[in-house]
């Protein structure tokens, strides 16, 4: 009997020593796999071999709009593990025959369904054998995913080590349903401009009036939502508006962080709604005056200080372009409304406001049109110069004349040249 009982003994101390080594060889081939090892006997080949094995707990409680807990990690085998990875992350389970809403991805078991990723910082961390790591979160529920008619919901967290040797244990563990919250969430608009949702707790409309903000309505997220900031319109009018509203409305948003009440909005070139100078845009100071209820440039000619974007920018004339200076506000030659020669557009080729028209007086080169001379008997002659034929009167010397005439009795008489 002695004898069997030391055979059988033997027989048991190699059968140990045997499993060891195909596991080992296992965790090489395939490290996702790997079990928890035995521990080696003292003197054989194996002794590097170690266990490794966690235990993961976890706890989800609600605190207003914020779901918080920890999560623990025990090292129960016999070597130092690090941390690799933590996955994190809500679900919602519905009631039978429940309409899911689209877009939920499936969750880590049937029926479940991922509505947030919850962001746990704990890669890293070394857990020596019979230690635990431990840590706490909290994530507003105003971040996840909307799931009306949600009956239940749940934390789950997904841990990887690996130990000193380079092998990995994943373990994943879920925390005890709860009922969803039924929460107000709302982007909130700070007095800067910006927009807040994105830290724990604040698209709450408390929260956000908290902070100065303004709450934007139920189911509102900075994703979608402009905050308002002043809308300057043409004719000097101010709206507290998102920046698309306020441009598809023809305005000019005044930037983040502006209203209208700290906003001076300006009547733009060529727009009525002014009664003084410095409402026009440019102010005053830069030459733009405020004309009968209207912000506009005068027709100041070529040597005007105000430039013109375009005709309606102009208080009277057009607005001609000129290529050494860009456009000015003048009158055209023959038109009617100029008080001084200096209006005109033509006034450094010698066009002159003969009775309140810009038109070139006789004997003076540059006239294309019979219209554009001063004289109403003169003509544009081939030399380009207004002048008066044979038989009309209105000269005053023969320089009226056309050429080949002269000026008798205040009619041109001769014979006229080419």
């Amino acid at each position: 009997m002695r004898k069997a009982r030391i055979i059988s003994l033997a027989l048991a101390v190699c059968g140990t020593v045997m499993a060891i080594a195909p596991t080992r060889a296992r965790a090489q081939l395939s490290v996702q796999r790997l079990d928890p090892l035995t521990a080696p006997v003292e003197g054989s080949p194996a002794t590097a071999a170690t266990t490794t094995s966690i235990e993961v707990t976890k706890t989800a409680f609600v605190d207003g709009a914020e779901v918080c807990g920890e999560i623990h990690i025990r090292n129960t085998g016999s070597s130092p593990v690090s941390v690799s990875g933590v996955v994190d992350f809500l679900e919602v389970h519905f009631p039978r025959k429940a309409t899911i809403p689209p877009g939920l991805p499936a969750g880590s078991t049937r029926e479940w369904y991922k509505v947030a990723d919850v962001p746990i910082l704990l890669s890293g961390s070394i857990i020596e054998p019979g230690a635990t790591a431990t840590t706490d979160y909290c994530f507003s529920l105003c971040l996840a995913a909307d799931s009306p008619g949600a009956n239940s919901m749940r934390n789950v967290v997904t841990v990887t080590v690996t130990n000193e040797s380079g092998a990995t244990k994943t373990v994943t563990t879920r925390s005890v349903s709860f009922p969803p919250p039924v929460l107000d969430c709302q982007a909130c608009c700070l007095p800067d401009g910006s927009c807040m949702d994105t830290l724990p707790g604040n698209r709450l409309p408390g929260n956000c009036l908290t902070v100065g903000g303004l709450p934007q309505g139920s189911g509102t997220t900075c994703t979608t939502t402009e905050c308002p900031q002043a809308c300057c319109h043409s004719d000097g009018s101010c709206t507290d508006e998102g920046p698309s509203a306020c441009q598809a409305g023809a305005g000019e948003p005044a930037g983040p962080g502006t209203n209208c009440a700290s906003t001076q909005c300006c009547v733009v070139l060529g727009a009525s709604g002014c009664s003084a100078n410095f409402e026009c845009c440019p102010f005053e100071s830069e030459g733009v005056p405020c004309n009968a209820g209207r912000c506009c440039v005068p027709p100041l000619g070529p040597l005007g200080v105000v430039g013109c974007p375009d005709d309606a920018a102009c208080c009277a004339g057009t607005c001609h372009l000129f290529n050494d200076v860009g456009g000015k506000c003048c009158f055209e030659l023959g038109a009617s409304g100029c008080s001084a020669d200096t209006e005109c557009c033509n006034s450094l080729e010698g066009a002159t406001c003969n009775a309140g028209t810009c038109c070139f007086s006789t004997g003076t080169t540059g006239c294309t049109d019979s219209a554009q001379c001063c004289n109403t008997n003169a003509i544009c002659g081939n030399s380009g110069a207004c002048c008066i034929p044979q038989f009309r009167s209105g000269c005053t010397s023969d320089s009226d004349c056309c050429t080949g005439l002269f000026c008798s009795g205040g009619v041109c008489e001769g014979v006229s040249g080419p």
